[in-house]
Protein backbone atom coordinates (compact mmCIF):
# COMPACT_ATOMS: atom_id res chain seq x y z
CA UNK A 1 0.00 0.00 0.00
CA UNK A 2 1.47 3.34 -1.07
CA UNK A 3 1.12 6.31 1.25
CA UNK A 4 1.07 9.78 -0.21
CA UNK A 5 2.51 12.53 1.95
CA UNK A 6 2.36 16.23 1.25
CA UNK A 7 5.64 17.34 -0.30
CA UNK A 8 5.82 20.19 2.19
CA UNK A 9 6.37 17.68 4.99
CA UNK A 10 9.74 16.85 3.47
CA UNK A 11 10.87 20.42 2.87
CA UNK A 12 13.07 20.73 5.95
CA UNK A 13 14.61 17.31 5.34
CA UNK A 14 15.26 18.01 1.64
CA UNK A 15 16.82 21.39 2.39
CA UNK A 16 19.08 19.91 5.10
CA UNK A 17 20.38 17.25 2.69
CA UNK A 18 20.80 19.54 -0.30
CA UNK A 19 22.65 22.19 1.69
CA UNK A 20 24.88 19.76 3.57
CA UNK A 21 28.58 20.34 2.92
CA UNK A 22 30.43 17.40 1.44
CA UNK A 23 33.88 16.74 2.86
CA UNK A 24 36.80 17.25 0.49
CA UNK A 25 39.68 14.84 0.96
CA UNK A 26 42.10 17.54 -0.13
CA UNK A 27 41.03 19.92 2.64
CA UNK A 28 43.37 20.40 5.60
CA UNK A 29 42.63 18.25 8.63
CA UNK A 30 39.92 19.55 10.88
CA UNK A 31 40.96 19.46 14.51
CA UNK A 32 38.43 18.69 17.23
CA UNK A 33 37.17 20.74 20.12
CA UNK A 34 38.10 19.89 23.70
CA UNK A 35 35.59 17.29 24.84
CA UNK A 36 34.91 14.23 26.94
CA UNK A 37 36.51 10.88 26.22
CA UNK A 38 34.27 8.49 24.27
CA UNK A 39 32.32 6.24 26.61
CA UNK A 40 33.41 3.03 24.88
CA UNK A 41 37.01 3.86 25.78
CA UNK A 42 36.06 4.54 29.37
CA UNK A 43 34.22 1.21 29.51
CA UNK A 44 37.48 -0.76 29.15
CA UNK A 45 38.04 -1.83 32.74
CA UNK A 46 41.81 -2.20 32.40
CA UNK A 47 42.06 1.46 31.30
CA UNK A 48 39.35 3.07 33.45
CA UNK A 49 41.77 5.16 35.53
CA UNK A 50 43.58 6.70 32.57
CA UNK A 51 41.23 9.55 31.66
CA UNK A 52 40.42 11.40 34.92
CA UNK A 53 42.83 13.74 36.72
CA UNK A 54 44.58 12.33 39.78
CA UNK A 55 45.75 15.54 41.40
CA UNK A 56 44.61 18.73 39.66
CA UNK A 57 41.73 19.83 37.45
CA UNK A 58 42.51 22.08 34.48
CA UNK A 59 39.71 23.81 32.58
CA UNK A 60 35.96 23.54 33.15
CA UNK A 61 35.24 19.79 32.84
CA UNK A 62 36.42 18.76 36.32
CA UNK A 63 36.30 22.22 37.92
CA UNK A 64 34.76 22.35 41.39
CA UNK A 65 34.96 18.63 42.15
CA UNK A 66 35.49 17.93 45.83
CA UNK A 67 38.60 15.78 45.35
CA UNK A 68 40.51 18.70 43.79
CA UNK A 69 39.72 21.41 46.34
CA UNK A 70 43.10 21.17 48.08
CA UNK A 71 44.83 21.74 44.77
CA UNK A 72 42.71 24.85 44.13
CA UNK A 73 44.52 26.50 47.02
CA UNK A 74 47.87 25.48 45.54
CA UNK A 75 46.83 26.85 42.15
CA UNK A 76 46.13 30.25 43.71
CA UNK A 77 49.54 30.17 45.43
CA UNK A 78 51.34 29.25 42.21
CA UNK A 79 49.47 31.94 40.25
CA UNK A 80 50.43 34.58 42.83
CA UNK A 81 54.03 33.37 42.72
CA UNK A 82 54.14 33.86 38.96
CA UNK A 83 52.23 37.15 38.76
CA UNK A 84 54.37 38.77 41.47
CA UNK A 85 57.64 37.66 39.86
CA UNK A 86 59.85 39.64 37.49
CA UNK A 87 58.52 37.48 34.64
CA UNK A 88 55.17 39.29 34.68
CA UNK A 89 54.72 42.86 33.45
CA UNK A 90 50.96 43.28 34.00
CA UNK A 91 48.62 43.21 36.98
CA UNK A 92 45.98 40.55 37.54
CA UNK A 93 43.06 42.86 36.74
CA UNK A 94 44.48 43.71 33.31
CA UNK A 95 45.11 40.03 32.57
CA UNK A 96 41.56 39.10 33.58
CA UNK A 97 40.14 41.86 31.38
CA UNK A 98 42.27 40.65 28.47
CA UNK A 99 41.01 37.04 28.79
CA UNK A 100 37.42 38.20 29.36
CA UNK A 101 37.55 39.81 25.92
CA UNK A 102 38.28 36.38 24.41
CA UNK A 103 35.67 34.39 26.36
CA UNK A 104 33.16 34.07 23.52
CA UNK A 105 35.79 32.43 21.32
CA UNK A 106 37.24 30.34 24.16
CA UNK A 107 33.82 28.83 24.84
CA UNK A 108 33.69 27.58 21.24
CA UNK A 109 36.90 25.60 21.85
CA UNK A 110 34.88 23.21 24.03
CA UNK A 111 32.22 20.75 22.89
CA UNK A 112 30.07 21.54 25.97
CA UNK A 113 28.59 24.98 26.58
CA UNK A 114 29.26 25.22 30.37
CA UNK A 115 26.32 27.53 30.95
CA UNK A 116 26.75 26.97 34.69
CA UNK A 117 29.69 29.39 34.48
CA UNK A 118 29.01 33.01 33.56
CA UNK A 119 31.62 34.81 31.47
CA UNK A 120 33.44 36.21 34.50
CA UNK A 121 33.72 32.81 36.17
CA UNK A 122 34.75 31.15 32.90
CA UNK A 123 37.46 33.80 32.37
CA UNK A 124 38.66 33.33 35.96
CA UNK A 125 39.05 29.57 35.37
CA UNK A 126 41.06 30.26 32.22
CA UNK A 127 43.34 32.80 33.95
CA UNK A 128 43.97 30.76 37.11
CA UNK A 129 44.63 27.48 35.30
CA UNK A 130 46.70 29.17 32.58
CA UNK A 131 48.91 30.89 35.16
CA UNK A 132 49.26 27.59 37.02
CA UNK A 133 50.46 25.83 33.83
CA UNK A 134 52.98 28.57 32.96
CA UNK A 135 54.32 28.62 36.52
CA UNK A 136 54.61 24.83 36.42
CA UNK A 137 56.57 24.97 33.15
CA UNK A 138 58.95 27.67 34.43
CA UNK A 139 59.60 25.87 37.69
CA UNK A 140 60.10 22.51 35.96
CA UNK A 141 62.59 23.94 33.46
CA UNK A 142 64.58 26.41 35.55
CA UNK A 143 64.06 26.06 39.29
CA UNK A 144 63.23 22.43 40.01
CA UNK A 145 65.52 21.92 43.01
CA UNK A 146 63.02 21.14 45.78
CA UNK A 147 62.81 17.32 45.95
CA UNK A 148 59.43 17.31 47.74
CA UNK A 149 57.89 19.71 45.23
CA UNK A 150 59.36 17.72 42.33
CA UNK A 151 57.74 14.51 43.59
CA UNK A 152 54.34 16.24 43.74
CA UNK A 153 54.88 17.82 40.33
CA UNK A 154 55.50 14.39 38.80
CA UNK A 155 51.85 13.56 39.53
CA UNK A 156 50.68 16.94 38.24
CA UNK A 157 52.60 16.38 35.00
CA UNK A 158 50.39 13.43 34.00
CA UNK A 159 47.24 15.49 34.54
CA UNK A 160 48.40 18.17 32.08
CA UNK A 161 48.03 15.76 29.14
CA UNK A 162 44.50 14.46 29.70
CA UNK A 163 41.91 15.20 27.00
CA UNK A 164 39.34 16.49 29.50
CA UNK A 165 41.98 18.59 31.28
CA UNK A 166 42.96 20.95 28.46
CA UNK A 167 42.97 24.73 28.09
CA UNK A 168 42.79 26.36 24.65
CA UNK A 169 46.34 27.26 23.63
CA UNK A 170 45.10 30.79 22.96
CA UNK A 171 44.86 31.27 26.75
CA UNK A 172 48.55 30.45 27.13
CA UNK A 173 49.39 32.66 24.13
CA UNK A 174 47.57 35.63 25.63
CA UNK A 175 49.14 35.10 29.04
CA UNK A 176 52.60 34.76 27.50
CA UNK A 177 52.18 38.20 25.95
CA UNK A 178 52.35 39.50 29.55
CA UNK A 179 54.37 36.73 31.23
CA UNK A 180 57.81 35.75 29.95
CA UNK A 181 58.62 32.02 30.24
CA UNK A 182 61.96 31.97 28.37
CA UNK A 183 65.41 31.61 29.95
CA UNK A 184 67.33 34.62 28.63
CA UNK A 185 68.44 37.49 30.84
CA UNK A 186 66.47 40.65 30.06
CA UNK A 187 65.11 38.93 26.93
CA UNK A 188 61.75 40.62 27.34
CA UNK A 189 63.31 43.97 26.53
CA UNK A 190 65.56 42.62 23.75
CA UNK A 191 63.10 40.53 21.75
CA UNK A 192 60.45 41.80 19.40
CA UNK A 193 56.97 40.55 20.31
CA UNK A 194 56.84 38.15 17.33
CA UNK A 195 60.28 36.69 18.13
CA UNK A 196 59.35 36.40 21.77
CA UNK A 197 56.21 34.44 20.94
CA UNK A 198 58.17 32.07 18.72
CA UNK A 199 60.74 31.55 21.48
CA UNK A 200 58.06 30.89 24.08
CA UNK A 201 56.28 28.40 21.83
CA UNK A 202 59.63 26.65 21.40
CA UNK A 203 60.03 26.66 25.18
CA UNK A 204 56.75 24.77 25.47
CA UNK A 205 57.91 22.30 22.78
CA UNK A 206 61.12 21.80 24.77
CA UNK A 207 59.12 21.21 27.96
CA UNK A 208 57.04 18.57 26.15
CA UNK A 209 60.13 16.95 24.62
CA UNK A 210 61.55 16.48 28.12
CA UNK A 211 58.57 14.24 28.88
CA UNK A 212 58.84 12.16 25.71
CA UNK A 213 62.46 12.03 24.54
CA UNK A 214 64.48 9.09 25.95
CA UNK A 215 67.13 10.22 28.48
CA UNK A 216 70.13 9.55 26.22
CA UNK A 217 68.60 11.68 23.45
CA UNK A 218 69.09 15.17 24.86
CA UNK A 219 66.15 17.37 23.78
CA UNK A 220 67.11 20.41 21.75
CA UNK A 221 66.98 23.67 23.74
CA UNK A 222 64.40 26.26 22.66
CA UNK A 223 66.75 28.51 20.66
CA UNK A 224 68.00 25.50 18.64
CA UNK A 225 64.42 24.33 18.08
CA UNK A 226 63.71 27.77 16.67
CA UNK A 227 66.54 27.40 14.14
CA UNK A 228 66.00 23.77 13.10
CA UNK A 229 62.25 23.29 13.33
CA UNK A 230 59.93 24.55 10.66
CA UNK A 231 57.06 26.65 12.02
CA UNK A 232 53.80 24.77 12.13
CA UNK A 233 50.18 25.54 12.83
CA UNK A 234 49.52 26.78 16.34
CA UNK A 235 48.44 23.85 18.55
CA UNK A 236 44.96 23.78 20.01
CA UNK A 237 46.21 22.84 23.48
CA UNK A 238 49.09 21.03 25.21
CA UNK A 239 47.80 17.56 24.26
CA UNK A 240 47.65 18.63 20.61
CA UNK A 241 51.21 19.95 20.87
CA UNK A 242 52.30 16.62 22.38
CA UNK A 243 50.68 14.73 19.51
CA UNK A 244 52.45 16.91 16.96
CA UNK A 245 55.82 16.28 18.63
CA UNK A 246 55.26 12.50 18.87
CA UNK A 247 53.40 11.94 15.62
CA UNK A 248 55.74 13.85 13.38
CA UNK A 249 53.09 14.40 10.71
CA UNK A 250 51.97 11.45 8.59
CA UNK A 251 52.68 11.92 4.89
CA UNK A 252 49.91 10.30 2.88
CA UNK A 253 51.35 7.82 0.36
CA UNK A 254 51.48 8.88 -3.28
CA UNK A 255 50.86 5.32 -4.48
CA UNK A 256 47.56 3.57 -5.07
CA UNK A 257 47.01 1.36 -2.07
CA UNK A 258 44.64 -1.53 -1.62
CA UNK A 259 42.56 -1.81 1.49
CA UNK A 260 44.44 -4.79 2.88
CA UNK A 261 44.85 -4.97 6.64
CA UNK A 262 47.64 -7.48 7.06
CA UNK A 263 48.35 -8.84 10.50
CA UNK A 264 51.92 -8.23 11.61
CA UNK A 265 53.71 -11.22 13.10
CA UNK A 266 54.99 -11.10 16.67
CA UNK A 267 58.57 -10.12 17.43
CA UNK A 268 59.44 -13.75 18.17
CA UNK A 269 58.00 -14.96 14.85
CA UNK A 270 59.70 -12.21 12.86
CA UNK A 271 63.03 -12.89 14.55
CA UNK A 272 62.69 -16.59 13.64
CA UNK A 273 62.12 -15.48 10.04
CA UNK A 274 65.41 -13.58 9.98
CA UNK A 275 64.28 -10.13 11.10
CA UNK A 276 66.81 -8.08 13.03
CA UNK A 277 65.31 -5.37 15.25
CA UNK A 278 67.00 -1.99 15.42
CA UNK A 279 66.29 1.18 17.31
CA UNK A 280 65.65 4.45 15.50
CA UNK A 281 67.19 7.24 17.55
CA UNK A 282 64.16 9.51 17.41
CA UNK A 283 61.14 10.20 19.60
CA UNK A 284 58.80 10.38 16.59
CA UNK A 285 56.53 7.33 16.81
CA UNK A 286 55.76 7.28 13.09
CA UNK A 287 59.45 6.66 12.21
CA UNK A 288 58.98 2.92 11.59
CA UNK A 289 60.77 1.17 8.73
CA UNK A 290 61.14 -2.39 7.45
CA UNK A 291 64.03 -3.08 5.07
CA UNK A 292 63.96 -6.56 3.52
CA UNK A 293 67.16 -8.25 2.36
CA UNK A 294 68.04 -11.40 0.48
CA UNK A 295 67.82 -13.48 3.67
CA UNK A 296 67.66 -11.14 6.64
CA UNK A 297 65.50 -8.05 7.15
CA UNK A 298 65.88 -4.98 9.36
CA UNK A 299 62.94 -3.65 11.37
CA UNK A 300 63.58 -0.16 12.79
CA UNK A 301 61.37 1.25 15.55
CA UNK A 302 61.67 4.42 17.65
CA UNK A 303 62.76 4.13 21.26
CA UNK A 304 60.08 4.93 23.83
CA UNK A 305 60.26 5.35 27.60
CA UNK A 306 57.61 3.28 29.38
CA UNK A 307 56.78 4.53 32.88
CA UNK A 308 53.73 5.04 35.09
CA UNK A 309 52.36 7.88 32.95
CA UNK A 310 52.92 6.35 29.48
CA UNK A 311 49.65 4.43 29.33
CA UNK A 312 47.53 7.44 30.28
CA UNK A 313 49.43 9.70 27.88
CA UNK A 314 49.06 7.39 24.87
CA UNK A 315 45.41 6.59 25.59
CA UNK A 316 44.48 10.27 25.87
CA UNK A 317 46.26 10.93 22.58
CA UNK A 318 44.24 8.06 21.09
CA UNK A 319 41.03 9.47 22.58
CA UNK A 320 41.91 12.84 21.04
CA UNK A 321 42.36 11.28 17.59
CA UNK A 322 38.97 9.54 17.96
CA UNK A 323 36.99 12.71 18.72
CA UNK A 324 33.83 12.58 16.54
CA UNK A 325 34.32 16.10 15.16
CA UNK A 326 37.93 15.50 14.06
CA UNK A 327 39.52 14.45 10.80
CA UNK A 328 43.10 13.97 11.97
CA UNK A 329 45.24 10.96 11.15
CA UNK A 330 45.34 8.03 13.56
CA UNK A 331 49.12 8.18 14.04
CA UNK A 332 49.18 7.34 17.75
CA UNK A 333 46.36 4.79 17.50
CA UNK A 334 48.17 3.04 14.64
CA UNK A 335 51.40 2.95 16.67
CA UNK A 336 49.61 1.41 19.68
CA UNK A 337 47.94 -1.23 17.50
CA UNK A 338 51.19 -2.10 15.72
CA UNK A 339 52.96 -2.59 19.06
CA UNK A 340 50.08 -4.78 20.23
CA UNK A 341 50.54 -6.99 17.16
CA UNK A 342 54.28 -7.23 17.75
CA UNK A 343 54.00 -8.01 21.46
CA UNK A 344 52.28 -11.26 22.43
CA UNK A 345 54.28 -12.26 25.50
CA UNK A 346 57.33 -11.49 27.63
CA UNK A 347 59.74 -12.94 25.04
CA UNK A 348 58.68 -10.23 22.59
CA UNK A 349 59.20 -7.56 25.25
CA UNK A 350 62.64 -8.95 26.14
CA UNK A 351 63.81 -8.71 22.53
CA UNK A 352 62.60 -5.11 22.12
CA UNK A 353 64.05 -4.19 25.51
CA UNK A 354 67.42 -5.73 24.61
CA UNK A 355 67.51 -3.46 21.54
CA UNK A 356 66.51 -0.44 23.70
CA UNK A 357 63.37 0.05 21.65
CA UNK A 358 61.40 -0.27 24.88
CA UNK A 359 62.98 1.50 27.87
CA UNK A 360 61.11 -0.17 30.70
CA UNK A 361 60.76 1.94 33.86
CA UNK A 362 57.36 0.42 34.59
CA UNK A 363 58.20 -2.92 36.19
CA UNK A 364 58.20 -6.47 34.88
CA UNK A 365 58.19 -7.47 31.21
CA UNK A 366 54.76 -9.00 31.74
CA UNK A 367 53.41 -5.63 32.91
CA UNK A 368 54.72 -4.03 29.76
CA UNK A 369 53.21 -6.72 27.53
CA UNK A 370 49.86 -6.29 29.30
CA UNK A 371 50.10 -2.50 28.89
CA UNK A 372 50.15 -2.62 25.08
CA UNK A 373 47.59 -5.42 24.91
CA UNK A 374 45.17 -3.47 27.15
CA UNK A 375 45.67 -0.15 25.36
CA UNK A 376 44.64 -1.52 21.96
CA UNK A 377 41.14 -2.57 23.09
CA UNK A 378 38.52 -0.72 20.98
CA UNK A 379 41.23 0.95 18.88
CA UNK A 380 41.32 0.50 15.11
CA UNK A 381 44.40 1.65 13.17
CA UNK A 382 44.45 3.56 9.91
CA UNK A 383 45.63 0.90 7.39
CA UNK A 384 47.36 3.58 5.29
CA UNK A 385 49.81 4.58 7.99
CA UNK A 386 51.85 1.37 8.22
CA UNK A 387 50.77 0.02 4.85
CA UNK A 388 54.26 -0.26 3.33
CA UNK A 389 55.79 -1.67 6.52
CA UNK A 390 53.18 -4.43 6.74
CA UNK A 391 53.39 -5.12 3.02
CA UNK A 392 57.17 -5.64 3.23
CA UNK A 393 56.79 -7.82 6.34
CA UNK A 394 54.25 -9.99 4.55
CA UNK A 395 56.54 -10.39 1.53
CA UNK A 396 59.54 -11.23 3.70
CA UNK A 397 57.65 -13.73 5.84
CA UNK A 398 56.48 -15.57 2.74
CA UNK A 399 60.03 -16.21 1.55
CA UNK A 400 60.10 -19.96 2.22
CA UNK A 401 63.73 -20.25 1.12
CA UNK A 402 64.79 -17.53 3.58
CA UNK A 403 62.82 -19.17 6.39
CA UNK A 404 64.53 -22.50 5.68
CA UNK A 405 68.01 -20.92 5.66
CA UNK A 406 67.38 -18.96 8.86
CA UNK A 407 66.00 -22.06 10.56
CA UNK A 408 69.14 -23.97 9.51
CA UNK A 409 71.39 -21.21 10.87
CA UNK A 410 69.50 -20.99 14.16
CA UNK A 411 69.64 -24.76 14.60
CA UNK A 412 73.29 -25.28 13.70
CA UNK A 413 75.01 -22.12 14.91
CA UNK A 414 74.95 -20.53 18.34
CA UNK A 415 77.07 -17.50 17.52
CA UNK A 416 75.53 -14.62 15.59
CA UNK A 417 79.01 -13.92 14.24
CA UNK A 418 79.07 -17.38 12.68
CA UNK A 419 75.57 -16.86 11.38
CA UNK A 420 76.58 -13.54 9.84
CA UNK A 421 79.60 -15.03 8.08
CA UNK A 422 77.60 -17.99 6.81
CA UNK A 423 74.72 -15.76 5.70
CA UNK A 424 77.12 -13.48 3.85
CA UNK A 425 78.63 -16.51 2.11
CA UNK A 426 75.19 -17.79 1.14
CA UNK A 427 74.20 -14.36 -0.11
CA UNK A 428 77.35 -14.25 -2.27
CA UNK A 429 76.60 -17.72 -3.68
CA UNK A 430 72.98 -16.82 -4.43
CA UNK A 431 74.02 -13.54 -6.04
CA UNK A 432 76.55 -15.41 -8.21
CA UNK A 433 73.88 -17.88 -9.32
CA UNK A 434 71.52 -15.01 -10.18
CA UNK A 435 74.28 -13.28 -12.17
CA UNK A 436 75.08 -16.50 -14.06
CA UNK A 437 71.48 -16.98 -15.19
CA UNK A 438 71.27 -13.30 -16.14
CA UNK A 439 74.30 -13.64 -18.43
CA UNK A 440 73.50 -17.17 -19.64
CA UNK A 441 69.70 -17.46 -19.60
CA UNK A 442 68.27 -20.93 -19.97
CA UNK A 443 66.97 -21.82 -23.44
Amino acid sequence: MNHQFPTSKFNDFIISVETASVGNKQEPSKKPRIQKVLQRLRDVQANENCYDPEVVSIGPYHHGKHEFQKMEKLKHERAKELLSSSRCDANLEDICTMILGKVSYLRTCYADDFNQFDDYKFAAIMVLDGCFILNFICYWLYENRDEERRMRDNFIMGDLFLLENQLPFLVLEELMSKIYIGNRTNARQQLELTDRRVEEQNTIKYFIDLQTVPPELTPLPPFILGILCQPYEQPLHLLDCLRTRLGGGFQRPDYIWRNYQWITRSVKELKAAGTVFKREYTHVLSEIHFKPGLIFAEFSLPGIVINNSTKSMLLNLAAYEMCPDASIDYEIISYICLMDELINDVDDVKELRSKEILLNYLGSDQQLADLFNDMSIHLKPDPKIHYLVKFEIKKHYRKKIALTIVSFLNTNFTSWTSIGVTAASLALILASIQTYFTVFPRG
